[in-house]
């Protein structure tokens, strides 16, 4: 068996890239029932993870694998002139955008304004190395997250369609590597907590509960049967 760390060497990376998009040009049979989430709907519950298809090359034909979805990134201002989507197929296309604690909110604004367009759902990336800084700044934290999701509001208005903004951040469990994803228009839409658990258990999940991070997440952790 290969080292598992060799999968993040851009070498072997590429390999695996251009095995993924000679194969999503063969037949599929059927991939499973849609699903929605975020008001979205997805041909499959299953996608591929920032960090893979880093700058769309396989784009939307992951569809063609089965997948429901394809997010790109983790991506900086200075990706999104370089992107070269693919277009064909109709996976969902998420862009997973680093929160860089050195840029101003001006900044992040520019950046969202320029990915919108390409996305079907927009990541606010909280987990990686340029925004360690910024998560223990709370006030500042909040303020940034609270003009990036006004951002996309406008945005949303003034292109006429409604490109969901989520945010991505790790687990407390620190033995874990779960991504836990914050749905802002969820919190914006004021549904009930209790609502939102009482839909999880209905879906299957057991031991369902909830807890309050950084004072602007909640976070839903529950036990797959």
């Amino acid at each position: 068996m290969a080292d598992a760390n060799a999968a993040h060497h851009p070498f072997v990376q590429r390999l695996s890239l251009s095995r993924a998009c000679a194969a999503s040009r063969l037949p599929l049979g059927d991939i499973g029932r849609p699903v929605t989430a975020m008001d979205l709907t997805f041909a499959s519950a299953i996608g591929v993870a920032a960090g893979f298809d880093r700058h769309g090359r396989l784009g939307r034909q992951a569809s063609a694998l089965g997948f429901g979805f394809n997010e790109i990134g983790s991506l900086t201002a200075a990706d999104l002139p370089r992107l070269a989507i693919s277009q064909r197929g109709n996976a969902r296309l998420g862009l997973n955008l680093t929160l860089d604690a050195g840029r101003s909110v001006d900044e992040h604004h520019a950046m969202l304004a320029s990915a919108w367009p390409l996305a079907d759902y927009l990541v606010i990336n909280l987990i990686g190395p340029a925004c360690a800084p910024l998560l223990p700044e709370q006030p500042r934290l909040r303020a940034t997250l609270a003009a990036l999701r006004q951002q996309q509001t406008h945005l949303d208005q003034a292109g006429k369609r409604r490109v969901p903004l989520i945010a991505k951040v790790v687990a407390r469990q620190h033995d874990t590597s779960e991504l836990w994803r914050y749905y802002w228009d969820t919190i914006e839409a004021c549904i009930p907590p209790e609502q939102i658990m009482q839909a999880m258990e209905r879906a299957g999940f057991q031991q369902v509960k909830r807890h309050t991070d950084l004072g602007v997440f909640s976070e839903y952790t529950a036990v797959r049967p």
